[in-house]
């Protein structure tokens, strides 16, 4: 169900809106991580912020069909960099 409720949003709203959207959405994820360093932040909005632009990011890929094979694989690739940083910095073998 949750599917479908996004995949109809990104139909109703189209592309670009909802590009704007995240566009947005990434600048108040932004915004309240800059006030989390401060001492500011709350994680309850952080978290609800979060949550506003994982949900846009899930409706790209009804934009682009091939999106979460290619993101998978870059996350993949990403994270095992990441794996291997940790490791030269001796943070030890993961």
């Amino acid at each position: 169900e949750e599917n479908e409720i996004l995949r109809e949003a990104a139909a109703h709203y189209g592309f670009r809106n909802q590009l704007l959207k995240l566009i947005e959405e990434l600048g108040e994820l932004s915004r309240e991580a800059v006030k989390m360093l401060l001492g500011e932040g709350n994680k309850e909005h952080f978290a609800e912020e979060y949550a506003d632009v994982e949900i846009l990011l899930d409706q790209m890929a009804f934009f682009m069909p091939l999106y979460p094979l290619r993101m998978q694989k870059y996350r993949e690739q990403k994270i095992e960099r990441l794996k291997q940083r940790i490791e030269k910095e001796g943070g030890g073998e993961l």
